[in-house]
């Protein structure tokens, strides 16, 4: 089997946190949550992903509101919602 285009498509290569920026889904209405984690590839290296929302707004710095590791399918009335991969 050959491997055709580009062998690490969909890598995404870090040393540090990533903060994806904190989206507004425009109403706090109750949602689930799936995040699929090595969709294509295992990768190489561990992550660890985190999750928070808030009904009100907030920056993507901010303290509050916490995360919370992200491990399953999560059910959670947030209009604002932010995402962090940790290293």
């Amino acid at each position: 089997m050959a491997v055709t285009g580009d062998p690490n498509y969909g890598c995404l290569v870090i040393g540090e946190e990533c903060y994806g920026p904190v989206v507004d889904l425009g109403t706090a209405l109750s949602r689930q949550y799936t995040i699929t984690k090595d969709k294509y590839d295992t990768g190489h290296g561990e992550v660890t992903l985190y999750i928070r929302g808030s009904a009100d707004p907030f920056a993507w710095d901010d303290e509050s509101p916490s995360w919370e590791e992200y491990t399953t399918t999560i059910t959670r009335s947030w209009r604002y919602v932010q995402l962090r991969i940790g290293v």
